[in-house]
Parts: structure tokens; C-alpha cells; sequence
């Protein structure tokens, strides 16, 4: 047993014995099953497709080993002694078994609870076992991820919808619906859910925040309720798990994060098709954490982003690649990395994004380009296959634009909005393309400690324009991007930094 279980049995379980494999297990019920908190289950468990060779085991979840499935009996195919062989010679009855470790799907079913668990992408990661002894043999899994409450397993591994929370999602929806009711001799709070509508997206779904009551007591010293904000996307054609969480839940998180400046991990995410119900997924990437967001501390709030801009980040994201969710995890308070390492990344973003953004941006006319390229080839022609080779190397990227370009460009895209991010546009291109240029190929030696605070005000300028020019992406309009950024403390504290280390840059803008 595990000393630091949250969930616990019911201590009225009923003890049931597994005469097969002389292995006790009981049957427990829990009301309501928290998938990422700590939890420890008894069940059979058997194989996909073998549900009548069955194993007792555990299932749980520790904050040190995550989710794992404990099984008393392999099912896999492993040694096993021939009947009526006195020498005990033992055999494999398959010869890759012993060294296989190929990933497994695995289901069962947890005491009185509805429906199977099904297990997805199962590795060994602890096995023990006596082939001298006639005890069963033990050995551990863990999962990919594992669905709860699955009613139909043949065809669990598809989904049509997909909903989730994250850690400040309840806290940056402030969602209206909450009163208080006063009565004479009595006091109660009332909730009145309100109604969301429904945003339709360009690839047939449909996205809204799906509200879900929680009641506790009346008890003798009182009772409450609480409200669960879930986003939430129907009407998915058939997606797989990693086509959900690329193109729905990291784009939600992400956009979460770069309206609250906290890092949103995702805390609850459940799943449902054609033949289940929803499905709580239980993963080692989804813990649950207290919210870090403070009612009203929001850069923006949902009030000013509302649902279609959410609907307008999903139908467009695809386009910006992985790009987003690092602007986002340096754009949280409190996400910090090596500072030369962040540098590094920023700016090589800044590169990326501009290139998705502005793919068909030139600094020289395809004409103009084939003239210089005659040119300098004839230049050379008389020279060895090395130098023509390296010539023709730099020639070959002659129309696509500089990196300062590139940056001013981006800041263009803010002129109207937060000019101030950038200052004069020229002269912080430059210092941007100078400190990259320097830790990209080292012409400027390592980290001086008298050029720090330059080097944070670059960053954080990186930081605060690549945040906005995404949430520009997602349908925000100037006016309430720039009404976010005038009311900012942190911008303020940053404009206060930037002309103390960029006078020429910020100064007299």
C-alpha cells in the first residue's frame, strides 16, 4: 500500500479471491475517481482482445511513479517449464518475449465502477519474477494514458470531442452566475449557469466553455458549490490522441498562457466518441495544481478576448507550427531558463515567426536575383569546384530577407499598438541582430556580467513583442491589446529598464 494515497477505499469492500492464481483483490467504489491525483485501485486486468486470460493487479498513481499497472500474473508470453520434465528445463514460447518490450494495450475493470479503464502504450518498467517457485510472478506498466469509464473499448483510440481545464482556466473565464440569496433568518449563495453559444470552426467542430456543477453537503457546519469551466470542442472527425492534443489542447493552453501571463498547465482533459460517453484521461503530463491566477490579474481577461477569438486562434494556429507554446512558456511570470539559452531561442523564434508570417516577403526581385547570380558566377568560373561550391552556397538564399529585416517587419506589425515594445525600429534591430549573431556563432565570448541588463531588456523586448504579435494572430484587436499593454505593470517595468540600457534606443522615440 502507498502511505500518501488521497483517494482511499471503501473500507465496506467486499474481499474476493482469485482461485486461479491464489491472489486476493477487492471491490471497491468510489463516487468520483480525481484521475490525476493520487489514487490506488485493485481490478482484473487482461490484454486487449484476451479478456478471458485475466490477471489481478493495481492500478495507481504516486507523485514519485506516476500511473503504473501492478499485475500478480504476466500475460505476455514469458518462461514457462515443460509439463512432466523432471530436469526442469525451462523454454521460451516465444524467443523474442524475453527482450520484446514493444508497447501493449491493456484493459480492466476497478470494482463497481462503470465501464472498463483501457490503457494505452504500456511499458514494462519493473519486473520480478522466481521460475523456481510456484508463485505468480510480479511486474509493473506504464501507460501512455489511460481512459476511464470506457463503455466500448474496440473503438476507444478515436475521438469526436475533447474537453479540458487548466489550472487558471476557472479564474481568467470569471464567468457571470454566481448570487447571494438573503432570506429573514437565512443566508445561501445561488448559481444560475449562463448560456454559451456555440463558436463554429472551419473544420466542421464546434467550441464553447461547457460549465459543471460541484455540490458538497449540507453537512451540520455547512455546504458549498463550485463551478468547473471546461473548454471544450465537438464534432471532431475521428481524430487520434495526438491529433487532439496538437490541434486542440496545446493551442488552447497556449493561448490561455499568452492572455495570463501564467503558465496553464492542463489539469483535466476528457475525451468521448460515437460509442462512449466522456472518458477521464489519466496521464503523467496532467497533474493537478492550485491556480496561480488571482481574479482580475489577467493581461487580458476573457471578457476582452471572448470565445471567437479562441475560435480564431484554433482555425489559424496550424500555420504558426511549434513556435507558439515557446512564446508562451516565456511569456508566464515566473518561467525562467539560462539567459543565454532563452536568448537564443527567442531570437531564432522571432526568425521562425516571421518566415510563417510573411513567407512571401523578398529583399531582391527574382530578376534582380538571377543577375547577380550570372555575375558573381562568372566571377568565379575561372576558380576551383571549392570556392564555386560556396559561392553558389551563399547565392542560393539571395532573395529571402535579412534578419534585421525580418524583425523590423515584425515590429511594423505593433506600430499602431505598442511601438514602445521596440523603440526606434532600426537601431533595436540592430542590437537584437548583434546579440544573436554573437551567441549564435560565439564572436562575443560568453556571458559578461556588465552587459546583463542589456541583455534582459533585449529579451524582454523579444518577449513582449512576439506575445502580442500572436495574440494579434488570434483575432485581438489593436485597440484592446493596446488598452491591456497601457495598464500593465510589468510593461511599465520594462519600459523603465529599456532606457536605462537602450537610451539610444528608447529614448526621444
Amino acid at each position: 500500500m502507498i502511505g500518501h494515497v488521497l483517494q482511499r477505499y471503501d473500507p465496506r469492500a467486499t474481499r474476493i479471491t482469485s482461485s486461479s492464481d491464489r491472489f486476493e483483490w477487492r471491490r471497491y467504489t468510489l463516487h468520483k475517481l480525481e484521475v490525476n491525483q493520487p489514487f490506488d485501485l485493485y481490478g482484473l486486468f487482461w490484454l486487449q482482445g484476451q479478456s478471458t486470460d485475466r490477471s489481478p493487479g493495481r492500478i495507481f498513481r504516486t507523485p514519485d511513479d506516476g500511473v503504473q499497472i501492478q499485475l500478480f500474473r504476466d500475460l505476455r508470453p514469458r518462461l514457462n517449464s515443460r509439463q512432466g520434465d523432471s530436469s526442469a528445463e525451462w523454454v521460451t514460447e516465444d524467443p523474442l518475449a524475453s527482450t520484446d518490450n514493444t508497447p501493449i494495450t491493456v484493459e480492466g475493470i476497478l470494482g463497481d465502477q462503470n465501464g472498463s479503464v483501457v490503457a494505452i502504450e504500456c511499458i514494462t518498467v519493473h519486473e520480478q519474477y522466481n521460475i523456481f517457485e510456484d508463485r505468480p510472478r510480479e511486474y509493473r506498466l506504464a501507460p501512455k494514458y489511460v481512459m476511464f469509464n470506457v463503455r466500448e473499448s474496440t473503438n476507444c483510440q478515436q475521438f469526436t470531442g475533447v474537453r479540458l481545464r487548466t489550472r487558471d482556466l476557472d479564474q481568467w473565464a470569471d464567468l457571470i452566475g454566481f448570487s447571494r440569496v438573503n432570506g429573514e433568518g437565512s443566508i445561501g449563495i445561488s448559481l444560475k449557469l449562463p448560456d454559451i453559444p456555440d463558436i463554429p470552426l472551419v473544420n466542421g467542430s464546434s467550441l464553447t466553455f461547457e460549465q459543471s456543477m460541484v455540490r458538497r453537503g449540507p453537512t451540520s457546519t455547512g455546504g458549498s458549490i463550485e463551478r468547473k469551466v471546461w473548454a471544450q470542442v465537438d464534432h471532431l472527425s475521428n481524430l487520434c490522441w495526438q491529433e487532439v492534443d496538437v490541434n486542440v489542447i496545446a493551442p488552447i493552453t497556449t493561448l490561455i498562457s499568452l492572455c495570463t501571463g501564467t503558465s496553464n498547465d492542463v489539469i483535466d482533459v476528457e475525451v468521448r466518441n460515437d460509442e462512449n460517453g466522456w472518458m477521464p484521461i489519466c496521464s503523467n503530463y496532467f497533474v493537478h495544481a492550485e491556480p496561480e491566477l488571482r481574479r482580475g490579474d489577467a493581461f487580458l481577461s476573457f471578457r476582452q478576448v471572448g470565445l471567437a477569438s479562441i475560435g480564431t486562434w484554433l482555425n489559424t494556429v496550424d500555420r504558426l507550427g511549434p513556435l507558439p507554446p515557446v512564446v508562451a512558456r516565456f511569456a508566464s511570470r515566473g518561467a525562467r531558463v539560462n539567459l543565454e539559452t532563452e536568448l537564443l531561442e527567442m531570437t531564432t523564434v522571432a526568425e521562425g515567426l516571421h518566415a510563417r508570417l510573411y513567407p512571401d516577403q523578398v529583399r531582391l526581385d527574382q530578376e534582380t536575383c538571377s543577375a547577380v547570380e550570372a555575375a558573381v558566377r562568372a566571377a568565379v568560373d575561372h576558380m576551383g569546384d571549392q570556392v564555386k561550391n560556396i559561392v553558389r552556397g551563399k547565392l542560393s538564399h539571395l532573395e529571402e530577407p535579412g534578419y534585421t529585416l525580418r524583425l523590423k517587419t515584425l515590429a511594423k506589425r505593433l506600430e499602431r499598438v505598442a511601438p514602445a515594445i521596440y523603440g526606434k525600429p532600426n537601431k533595436w534591430a540592430e542590437e537584437v541582430s548583434t546579440i544573436r549573431n554573437g551567441y549564435a556563432h560565439r564572436t562575443g565570448g560568453f556571458l559578461d556580467s556588465d552587459a546583463i541588463d542589456g541583455l534582459i531588456t533585449i529579451l524582454e523586448s523579444l518577449r513582449w513583442l512576439l506575445r502580442c504579435v500572436l495574440l494579434l494572430e488570434a483575432g485581438i484587436s489593436e485597440e484592446t491589446l493596446s488598452d491591456s499593454i497601457a495598464r500593465s505593470a510589468e510593461f511599465s517595468f520594462f519600459m523603465h529598464r529599456s532606457k536605462l540600457a537602450f537610451p539610444h534606443v528608447y529614448i526621444n522615440q
